[in-house]
Protein backbone atom coordinates (compact mmCIF):
# COMPACT_ATOMS: atom_id res chain seq x y z
CA UNK A 1 0.00 0.00 0.00
CA UNK A 2 1.30 3.27 -0.76
CA UNK A 3 0.65 6.48 0.63
CA UNK A 4 1.21 10.12 0.74
CA UNK A 5 2.47 12.55 3.20
CA UNK A 6 0.06 14.88 3.59
CA UNK A 7 -1.45 15.34 7.11
CA UNK A 8 -4.72 13.24 5.61
CA UNK A 9 -2.59 10.73 3.94
CA UNK A 10 -0.94 10.39 7.49
CA UNK A 11 -3.92 10.08 9.63
CA UNK A 12 -5.32 7.29 7.00
CA UNK A 13 -2.25 5.87 7.25
CA UNK A 14 -2.48 4.70 11.00
CA UNK A 15 -5.80 4.75 10.90
CA UNK A 16 -5.10 1.37 8.30
CA UNK A 17 -1.88 0.03 9.71
CA UNK A 18 -3.83 -0.55 13.10
CA UNK A 19 -6.51 -1.80 11.17
CA UNK A 20 -4.53 -4.58 8.91
CA UNK A 21 -6.54 -7.34 8.84
CA UNK A 22 -9.19 -5.03 7.33
CA UNK A 23 -7.48 -3.51 4.79
CA UNK A 24 -6.18 -6.42 3.45
CA UNK A 25 -9.93 -8.09 3.25
CA UNK A 26 -10.38 -4.95 1.40
CA UNK A 27 -7.79 -5.28 -1.12
CA UNK A 28 -8.04 -9.21 -1.89
CA UNK A 29 -12.10 -8.22 -3.06
CA UNK A 30 -10.38 -4.99 -4.95
CA UNK A 31 -8.16 -7.13 -6.47
CA UNK A 32 -10.04 -9.92 -7.39
CA UNK A 33 -13.23 -7.55 -9.39
CA UNK A 34 -10.88 -5.89 -11.03
CA UNK A 35 -9.34 -8.92 -12.54
CA UNK A 36 -12.70 -10.61 -13.19
CA UNK A 37 -14.11 -7.40 -14.76
CA UNK A 38 -11.00 -6.11 -16.54
CA UNK A 39 -8.78 -8.62 -16.57
CA UNK A 40 -6.26 -6.12 -14.94
CA UNK A 41 -4.08 -6.52 -11.85
CA UNK A 42 -3.75 -4.36 -8.78
CA UNK A 43 -1.27 -2.50 -7.83
CA UNK A 44 -1.57 -0.17 -5.16
CA UNK A 45 -4.58 0.44 -3.65
CA UNK A 46 -4.68 4.02 -1.46
CA UNK A 47 -7.19 5.11 0.98
CA UNK A 48 -8.67 8.57 0.15
CA UNK A 49 -9.33 11.05 2.93
CA UNK A 50 -12.97 12.91 1.94
CA UNK A 51 -15.56 10.01 2.47
CA UNK A 52 -18.33 10.48 5.12
CA UNK A 53 -20.77 7.50 4.39
CA UNK A 54 -18.46 5.47 2.73
CA UNK A 55 -14.66 3.88 2.19
CA UNK A 56 -13.47 5.44 -0.97
CA UNK A 57 -9.86 4.34 -2.54
CA UNK A 58 -7.93 5.01 -5.88
CA UNK A 59 -6.61 1.89 -7.42
CA UNK A 60 -3.70 1.23 -10.02
CA UNK A 61 -3.46 -1.59 -12.15
CA UNK A 62 -0.97 -2.90 -14.15
CA UNK A 63 -2.14 -1.71 -17.50
CA UNK A 64 -1.72 1.73 -16.13
CA UNK A 65 -5.65 2.32 -15.41
CA UNK A 66 -6.65 3.91 -12.17
CA UNK A 67 -10.44 3.41 -10.85
CA UNK A 68 -12.06 4.85 -7.69
CA UNK A 69 -13.03 2.47 -5.06
CA UNK A 70 -16.24 2.92 -2.96
CA UNK A 71 -17.34 0.55 -0.30
CA UNK A 72 -20.45 1.56 1.35
CA UNK A 73 -21.58 1.58 4.75
CA UNK A 74 -24.95 0.08 5.89
CA UNK A 75 -25.90 1.52 8.77
CA UNK A 76 -28.62 -0.55 11.46
CA UNK A 77 -32.07 0.04 10.78
CA UNK A 78 -30.50 1.64 6.93
CA UNK A 79 -32.66 -0.24 4.38
CA UNK A 80 -31.60 1.81 1.46
CA UNK A 81 -29.48 -0.01 -1.45
CA UNK A 82 -27.17 2.54 -2.10
CA UNK A 83 -24.45 0.97 -4.17
CA UNK A 84 -27.19 0.00 -6.66
CA UNK A 85 -28.52 3.05 -6.34
CA UNK A 86 -25.41 4.63 -7.38
CA UNK A 87 -24.15 2.05 -10.03
CA UNK A 88 -27.33 1.64 -11.71
CA UNK A 89 -27.85 5.27 -12.23
CA UNK A 90 -24.55 6.08 -13.38
CA UNK A 91 -25.15 3.38 -15.84
CA UNK A 92 -28.35 5.06 -17.05
CA UNK A 93 -26.57 8.77 -17.63
CA UNK A 94 -23.80 6.81 -19.14
CA UNK A 95 -25.83 5.05 -22.03
CA UNK A 96 -28.04 8.36 -22.52
CA UNK A 97 -23.98 10.10 -23.63
CA UNK A 98 -24.12 12.11 -19.94
CA UNK A 99 -20.42 11.89 -19.50
CA UNK A 100 -20.00 14.15 -16.60
CA UNK A 101 -19.95 11.50 -14.15
CA UNK A 102 -17.46 8.23 -13.74
CA UNK A 103 -18.05 4.95 -16.16
CA UNK A 104 -19.40 2.14 -13.52
CA UNK A 105 -16.90 -0.90 -14.08
CA UNK A 106 -18.40 -3.71 -11.80
CA UNK A 107 -20.00 -3.61 -8.13
CA UNK A 108 -20.11 -6.68 -5.63
CA UNK A 109 -23.67 -6.59 -3.43
CA UNK A 110 -22.10 -8.90 -1.18
CA UNK A 111 -19.43 -6.60 -0.34
CA UNK A 112 -21.40 -3.74 -0.97
CA UNK A 113 -18.47 -2.48 -3.46
CA UNK A 114 -18.60 -0.23 -6.54
CA UNK A 115 -15.72 0.24 -8.91
CA UNK A 116 -15.66 3.32 -11.29
CA UNK A 117 -13.52 5.15 -13.28
CA UNK A 118 -11.27 7.64 -12.02
CA UNK A 119 -11.82 11.37 -12.62
CA UNK A 120 -9.14 13.49 -11.72
CA UNK A 121 -9.25 16.57 -10.51
CA UNK A 122 -10.40 18.90 -6.91
CA UNK A 123 -12.05 20.43 -4.87
CA UNK A 124 -13.52 23.70 -5.63
CA UNK A 125 -13.90 26.33 -2.48
CA UNK A 126 -16.56 28.80 -2.08
CA UNK A 127 -14.07 31.53 -3.06
CA UNK A 128 -13.00 29.91 -5.91
CA UNK A 129 -16.39 29.56 -7.55
CA UNK A 130 -16.94 31.59 -10.58
CA UNK A 131 -20.21 32.01 -12.90
CA UNK A 132 -19.35 29.36 -15.30
CA UNK A 133 -19.20 27.05 -12.80
CA UNK A 134 -22.40 27.74 -11.91
CA UNK A 135 -23.68 28.00 -15.95
CA UNK A 136 -21.87 24.16 -16.30
CA UNK A 137 -24.68 23.03 -13.13
CA UNK A 138 -27.39 23.97 -14.55
CA UNK A 139 -26.62 22.64 -17.84
CA UNK A 140 -25.80 19.19 -16.30
CA UNK A 141 -29.21 19.43 -14.51
CA UNK A 142 -31.01 20.27 -17.90
CA UNK A 143 -29.28 17.03 -18.89
CA UNK A 144 -30.91 15.66 -16.45
CA UNK A 145 -34.36 16.89 -17.06
CA UNK A 146 -33.83 16.20 -20.75
CA UNK A 147 -33.55 12.23 -19.66
CA UNK A 148 -37.04 12.62 -17.84
CA UNK A 149 -38.92 10.26 -20.27
CA UNK A 150 -35.76 8.62 -21.65
CA UNK A 151 -36.32 4.54 -21.42
CA UNK A 152 -35.21 3.20 -18.32
CA UNK A 153 -35.33 6.24 -16.74
CA UNK A 154 -39.03 5.05 -14.66
CA UNK A 155 -36.94 2.19 -12.71
CA UNK A 156 -34.42 4.76 -11.29
CA UNK A 157 -34.94 4.87 -7.67
CA UNK A 158 -35.30 8.13 -5.81
CA UNK A 159 -31.98 9.72 -5.25
CA UNK A 160 -31.12 8.59 -1.02
CA UNK A 161 -32.04 12.10 0.14
CA UNK A 162 -34.77 12.66 -2.04
CA UNK A 163 -37.42 15.34 -0.77
CA UNK A 164 -40.38 15.96 -2.54
CA UNK A 165 -41.97 18.28 -0.58
CA UNK A 166 -41.50 21.80 1.25
CA UNK A 167 -41.84 20.08 4.80
CA UNK A 168 -39.90 17.18 3.91
CA UNK A 169 -36.97 19.01 2.92
CA UNK A 170 -36.92 20.88 5.78
CA UNK A 171 -37.50 17.73 8.14
CA UNK A 172 -34.56 16.51 6.13
CA UNK A 173 -32.47 19.55 7.27
CA UNK A 174 -33.84 19.53 11.11
CA UNK A 175 -32.50 15.85 11.50
CA UNK A 176 -29.10 16.55 9.94
CA UNK A 177 -28.96 20.15 12.38
CA UNK A 178 -29.85 17.89 15.60
CA UNK A 179 -27.58 14.85 14.85
CA UNK A 180 -24.85 17.37 14.55
CA UNK A 181 -25.36 19.40 17.24
CA UNK A 182 -25.66 16.46 19.26
CA UNK A 183 -22.10 15.42 18.45
CA UNK A 184 -20.23 15.36 21.68
CA UNK A 185 -16.52 14.37 21.58
CA UNK A 186 -13.62 16.42 22.92
CA UNK A 187 -12.18 17.52 20.08
CA UNK A 188 -11.71 21.00 18.76
CA UNK A 189 -13.04 20.73 15.33
CA UNK A 190 -16.41 19.24 17.35
CA UNK A 191 -16.06 22.52 19.33
CA UNK A 192 -15.37 24.32 15.78
CA UNK A 193 -18.25 23.07 14.61
CA UNK A 194 -21.01 23.84 17.42
CA UNK A 195 -19.88 27.09 17.17
CA UNK A 196 -20.28 27.35 13.84
CA UNK A 197 -23.91 26.07 13.78
CA UNK A 198 -25.07 27.89 16.97
CA UNK A 199 -23.71 31.75 15.44
CA UNK A 200 -23.53 31.41 12.08
CA UNK A 201 -25.69 28.24 10.59
CA UNK A 202 -28.76 28.35 12.99
CA UNK A 203 -29.38 32.31 13.10
CA UNK A 204 -29.73 32.20 8.82
CA UNK A 205 -31.63 28.83 8.81
CA UNK A 206 -33.93 30.11 11.41
CA UNK A 207 -34.37 33.30 9.44
CA UNK A 208 -35.60 31.64 6.28
CA UNK A 209 -37.48 28.80 7.89
CA UNK A 210 -39.50 32.01 8.79
CA UNK A 211 -39.72 33.34 5.61
CA UNK A 212 -41.00 30.33 4.38
CA UNK A 213 -43.73 29.59 6.48
CA UNK A 214 -44.92 33.24 6.65
CA UNK A 215 -45.07 33.45 2.98
CA UNK A 216 -46.40 29.96 2.48
CA UNK A 217 -49.14 31.09 5.09
CA UNK A 218 -49.76 34.02 2.86
CA UNK A 219 -50.37 32.19 -0.62
CA UNK A 220 -52.74 29.60 1.50
CA UNK A 221 -49.65 26.28 0.51
CA UNK A 222 -49.95 23.15 1.52
CA UNK A 223 -45.94 22.58 2.91
CA UNK A 224 -46.68 18.12 2.45
CA UNK A 225 -48.38 19.02 -0.90
CA UNK A 226 -45.59 16.68 -3.21
CA UNK A 227 -44.21 17.90 -6.16
CA UNK A 228 -45.81 17.22 -9.28
CA UNK A 229 -43.92 14.79 -11.33
CA UNK A 230 -43.40 17.18 -14.38
CA UNK A 231 -41.28 19.43 -12.52
CA UNK A 232 -38.88 16.67 -10.83
CA UNK A 233 -35.42 17.05 -12.48
CA UNK A 234 -35.41 13.43 -12.89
Amino acid sequence: MILNNSAGGRRLKHIFLNNNEEYSKTEHIISRLLYDSKKEKLLTLNPLPEGFNSRIYKASTDKGSEYFVKKYITHNGDMRDRLSTEFNSFSFLRKNKVYEVPEPVCMNKEHNTGIYSFITGCKIHGKDILQEHVLQAVEFLKKLHDLKNAEGSSDLPDASEACFTIQAYMDSIDKRLSELKSIHINKDIVEELHVYLNNDFSPIYNEIKDFVDRKGREKSMDFSLELPETCKIL
